[in-house]
């Protein structure tokens, strides 16, 4: 279900994928974020935020996020399914940056959450595969993702600006490959 339409922004679909790029305030006197949804079902959805680029505290990283820095919106029984409209995972990246806002100012990340490190990010992965990835396939996954993400923006910003600048975000902390 797509259901985006209350947030604005643009979307646009193929045989495969919904992708979505709006921008949002998570609160009154908080930044506006450029937002991208990527939904290629059966896979999860990507959410990863285009603009501003994200700030780090001195000798930490970004919290509660998947490699390239896409938002875990993860949170247990709350999980986001195939059932649930997209929205759903829209408004839940604005409680992410609103948390994210109060991360930078206090150093505490008051977002709670689950986060899964290495572990894949939706249910019925999990089940399917039934252990962690070995070091290779965790390396195959992020050239996937990467893939995945370079081409929703390329979607969504044909011509507008260079990749690397749309990629801002994915380097933000020592995570880069």
């Amino acid at each position: 279900m797509l259901l985006l339409g209350r947030y604005g922004g643009r979307a646009t679909r193929t045989r495969r994928a919904v992708t979505w790029l709006g921008d949002v305030t998570p609160a009154p006197n908080t930044h506006t974020y450029e937002l991208l949804l990527d939904h290629q079902p059966p896979s999860p959805p990507l959410i990863y935020v285009v603009q501003p680029q994200l700030e780090v505290r001195p000798g930490e990283e970004l919290p509660h996020v998947y490699p390239l820095n896409t938002l875990c919106l993860y949170f247990g029984k709350n999980e986001w399914n195939a059932s649930r409209p997209l929205a759903d995972l829209v408004g839940w990246a604005c409680e992410w940056l609103f948390f994210y806002e109060i991360w930078l100012a206090t150093g505490e990340w008051f977002g709670g959450g689950v986060h899964l490190d290495g572990v894949a990010n939706n249910r019925r992965t999990r089940r399917r595969n039934g252990h962690r990835r070995g070091r290779d396939d965790d390396e195959d996954a992020l050239e996937l993702k990467r893939d995945r993400l370079i081409r929703a923006l390329k979607r969504m910003h044909p011509g507008e600006r260079q990749l690397e600048a749309l990629l801002q975000n994915a380097w933000v902390t020592s995570r880069r490959p």
